[in-house]
């Protein structure tokens, strides 16, 4: 298999060996489940974010920020749209950059 077709098949924060783009990748990932966000929302007052999925089955567990375990409760979920707005676009773009990344366009293309 060829690194391209890895690259399409693998979505981890590890495809980049620029640690910029790599940390920029890891901060597009739900804390809980370590995918990209889907459906991001935010909790008001600590303002972590998680998918909605991800946060609703916590909160059924324990009311507490996963992050940083402040007390809440589902009444503090705000969708964040400007979140996903991000991760769409870095979707998007991620396969470009992690070819460039990896030297496999030069800048003639970019």
């Amino acid at each position: 298999m060829v690194k391209n077709e890895l690259l399409d098949q693998v979505d981890d924060p590890t495809d980049f060996t620029a640690a910029s783009l790599a940390k920029l990748d890891a901060t597009l990932r739900c804390p809980i489940c370590g995918e990209h966000f889907q459906g991001p929302v935010s909790l008001n007052g600590c303002s972590h974010s998680f998918c909605s999925r991800c946060l609703y089955e916590n909160l059924g567990e324990t009311k507490r920020c996963p992050s940083c375990r402040a007390e809440t409760d589902a009444g503090r979920i705000k969708k964040n749209t400007q979140l996903e707005e991000v991760v769409e676009a870095w979707r998007q773009a991620r396969r470009v950059l992690s070819r460039l990344d990896w030297g496999e366009i030069g800048r003639a293309h970019v």
